[in-house]
């Protein structure tokens, strides 16, 4: 089995991905160190979506490696990433509309053992303490929430599962203002959870603010990558993604 330095808890070398005959991924390299938050920023088309799915397995590679935690997974079902510890919130969220809040989020600790029960409930107080208004909600069945509160339900859901690393995709996307500030808030802080986070959000702004390191994807290929401050100064970052 191939190993790489577990210093990173993940490492993306030369990664491509073909989607409907077109390249969309190319020749992306990167690392997330462990509890380390990381954007990703680049306009329509530019394979962020593409390459998250690859990622996490719902989307086949055809060139180059994957490795989390030392060990390569390029060939690892979806299924087990996640067994793993890695998690994705799609584009989307991907609730269950007809169970209620609190049943989502008790799904997304399917994993996790029976011995854990009752960190199990503590988990799920500790999500109605980072989201008041799922609290204010558990019994509402799911797909009876606002767009802001599926997104934070799917999210939470996530978190439940005690993932190693968190993606997430665009969780702003129209979403009112005061509720993209409330979780990007959770964002900011995740690290204290022991998370690493992987960001994919159109707000390059608001990414940029909270994370690190960021990773400017254009056409499939990365063609800038740095610390998060030093990109949200650039003037080619503030012309193509800033509106500056």
């Amino acid at each position: 089995m191939v190993k790489k330095d577990t210093s990173n808890i993940l490492t993306v070398e030369n990664l491509s991905v073909n989607y409907s005959g077109i390249k969309a991924v190319r020749g992306v390299t990167f690392s997330v160190k462990k509890n380390q938050k990381i954007a990703i920023i680049g306009a329509n088309g530019a394979g962020k979506t593409t390459l998250m799915k690859a990622l996490v397995g719902l989307k086949e590679i055809s060139g180059g490696a994957i490795y989390f935690n030392g060990q390569s997974i390029a060939m690892t079902p979806a299924f087990k990433r996640v067994e793993q510890g890695i998690t994705l919130v799609p584009e989307g969220r991907g609730i269950f509309s007809r169970l209620t809040v609190e049943e989502n989020l008790l799904l997304g600790a399917y994993l996790r053992p029976n011995s854990e029960l009752k960190e199990v409930y503590e988990s799920l107080e500790n999500q109605f303490y980072l989201f008041p208004r799922l609290k204010e909600r558990r019994n509402q069945l799911a797909g009876t929430l606002s767009g802001g509160e599926q997104q934070m339900l799917a999210i939470a859901r996530a978190l439940m599962g005690k993932p190693k690393l968190l993606l997430l995709d665009e969780p702003s996307m129209g979403l009112a203002p005061i509720l993209v500030e409330q979780i990007f808030k959770v964002l900011e802080d995740i690290t204290s959870q022991d998370i690493s986070l992987l960001l994919v959000e159109q707000n390059a702004s608001l990414a940029l603010t909270i994370t690190e390191e960021a990773i400017v994807l254009d056409l499939g290929k990365v063609v800038m990558q740095g610390h998060s401050k030093q990109l949200l100064s650039d003037k080619k970052v503030q012309e193509a993604y800033l509106g500056i």
